[in-house]
């Protein structure tokens, strides 16, 4: 149970486009909030899947503006 709660608070706040609009708005990334807005638009993508590749995003992040 507790791991399909997670998922369904994930898919809900990942998929409202929180993300995509921070990596624009605070972190100054356009084409990383591009790639990030792709991936919470992706129905397809399991929330797993979609957590995945949101951690490469984040990685992307910290090797780019240390």
């Amino acid at each position: 149970m507790l791991q399909t709660a997670e998922g369904e608070t994930w898919e809900h706040h990942f998929r409202a486009g929180g993300s995509s609009k921070r990596f624009a708005e605070r972190i100054g990334d356009p084409g990383l909030a591009e790639e990030t807005a792709g991936i919470e638009e992706d129905r397809s993508l399991s929330s797993a899947e979609s957590r995945q590749r949101q951690k490469r995003c984040a990685g992307v992040i910290l090797r780019r503006h240390r």
